[in-house]
């Protein structure tokens, strides 16, 4: 899967204060697809006529397909996902990958053996594993719903929730479960938008905006892509009152490695 030219990001408004107004993503992106000119299937279709798993959206003059997804539940508290990730390390211990350790301490698994990273990083792709799974299925369904064979389908993928997951692990767990299989989704939109993150280029909180293609499949129109970043960007500063910077960073594993979530919660007046 290869990324864009660029990462783009909304900045955190100049006069931001403490009071947070979430911004309800699945409502949100389908009055922006209105404004932008797509089509909202629910809107186009009766509830008699939705008698398959359908995606979200469909932009016809680009001929592309979209499906939203967000992510919303926290790993950080999974009691499974540490029993895993406790496994794998008491493994790497016994195979002499890493030395034991005493006490609490805070591991940086970026300092593991890449095989270990890997599996570590591995474990955390089942929610990601799950919503591309259903994804494929409704864009493929839709596009022959509708008649339309030859469409691109996007996966729009917001984490709106899931701390474990920092930039470039969603892109590191993007490549391995897509591989070369679910063939209806040429291409991934990502991004935050209440969630906030840090980056060592900008003093502000910023929300990163990200498109990928994938290797092998032809990839949804990059006009098409960086209009429609553009233009969600527009919409959320809306949303918000107050103007946003919008920076663009070459889309390196270094500078998505940089960029970490942060808890904190900025709102708008």
């Amino acid at each position: 899967m290869k990324r864009r030219k660029s990462i783009n990001h909304q900045s955190m408004p100049t006069g931001a204060s403490s009071e947070t107004r979430p911004i309800d993503i699945q409502e949100e992106f389908g009055r922006f697809v209105r404004e932008f000119g797509g089509i909202v299937v629910e809107d186009s279709l009766a509830p008699q006529q939705r008698d398959f798993s359908n995606a979200d959206y469909v932009f016809k003059p680009q001929n592309v397909v979209a499906e939203l997804k967000v992510l919303t539940r926290d790993q950080s508290s999974d009691p499974t996902l540490y029993e895993k990730l406790e496994g794998l390390y008491l493994s790497a211990i016994k195979e002499g990958l890493v030395g034991p350790i005493f006490g609490t301490v805070k591991v940086n698994t970026k300092d593991f053996p890449e095989l270990l990273q890997r599996q570590f990083l591995d474990a955390h792709k089942a929610p990601i594993a799950t919503l591309i799974k259903k994804a494929n299925k409704q864009i493929k369904a839709t596009k022959h719903h509708l008649g339309m064979p030859d469409a691109k389908g996007l996966l729009i993928l917001f984490n709106d929730g899931n701390f474990r997951l920092d930039h470039d692990v969603v892109a590191y767990i993007l490549h391995r479960v897509l591989g070369s299989d679910f063939s209806s989704i040429n291409s991934v939109f990502y991004g935050t938008a209440n969630l906030w993150s840090e980056a060592p280029w900008t003093t502000d909180l910023v929300t990163p905006l990200v498109t990928f293609t994938r290797h092998g499949l032809p990839p949804v129109e990059e006009v098409f892509l960086t209009e429609l970043v553009r233009r969600w960007h527009i919409h959320v500063d809306t949303l918000r009152g107050s103007p946003s910077n919008f920076i663009e960073v070459a889309p390196t594993h270094e500078a998505l490695s940089q960029m970490t979530l942060s808890r904190a919660k900025p709102g708008w007046q």
